[in-house]
């Protein structure tokens, strides 16, 4: 994929949503580490092992809303979402995310056409596969997978993750990633197995599609 390929399916992907989940927020910089991340000897996110039970005592990640002393590199309590839900629905919503999760771009190939994006971002975008775990630790790897004219493409990033708002089906989560900051996410779930990914913003981002997750392990 060229550069302006590239720098288009980022943008594309911002105004999705995506990038919050690391999906297409690494910067022209960061990206190509982010590829080396399987030939550097380490596991892909694919050949990790799941992990044991969850206990409840682990089930929750970390407070959102921090001391003032809080370690550097944390987010800080002006910047972090305040947690309106209960401990307890929290918890729940937390267990309820932990584990491992294959996500696919539902992208409405008409729509993203006649809001002007080139074919050759849509056929990328439309490629995008991801894999996202949620750790009881407050930590999330995931790793998201394009095919461009070059070959496929790999991308890895890691995050530190809580619980912030839970209303009915729609949770948000506090996402951070390594050296970014701190990230309200809102995602949909369908049953317990299944959650979407909507597009921020008006109508026309809604109407272009979506980011679906189903459940692996």
């Amino acid at each position: 994929m060229n550069m302006r390929v590239r720098l288009s399916v980022i943008a594309v992907g911002a105004g999705l949503g995506l990038s919050v989940l690391g999906l297409a927020g690494c910067s022209q910089e960061a990206a190509p580490v982010a590829q080396q991340g399987s030939n550097r000897g380490e596991p892909t996110l694919a050949e990790r092992p799941a992990g044991g039970t969850v206990s409840e005592e682990a089930a929750a990640p970390p407070e959102i809303t921090l001391p003032a002393d809080t370690t550097p590199g944390t987010p800080t309590p002006a910047t972090a979402p305040r947690p309106i839900a209960s401990e307890e629905t929290r918890l729940a919503a937390a267990r309820q995310l932990v584990g491992r999760w294959k996500g696919e771009v539902e992208l409405n190939e008409e729509v993203a056409l006649k809001m002007g994006l080139p074919a050759p971002v849509v056929k990328t975008l439309q490629s995008m596969k991801a894999m996202l775990e949620f750790h009881p630790s407050g930590e999330a790897v995931m790793i998201a997978t394009t095919k461009t004219d070059d070959g496929p493409q790999e991308v890895e990033v890691h995050a530190h993750w809580g619980i912030s708002q839970v209303e009915e089906n729609a949770v948000t989560i506090a996402w951070q990633e390594d050296k970014g900051k701190m990230e309200a996410v809102q995602v949909n779930f369908e049953g317990k197995d299944i959650f979407t990914r909507p597009p921020p913003g008006n109508q026309a981002n809604l109407d272009i599609g979506q980011m679906r997750f189903t459940r692996m392990r």
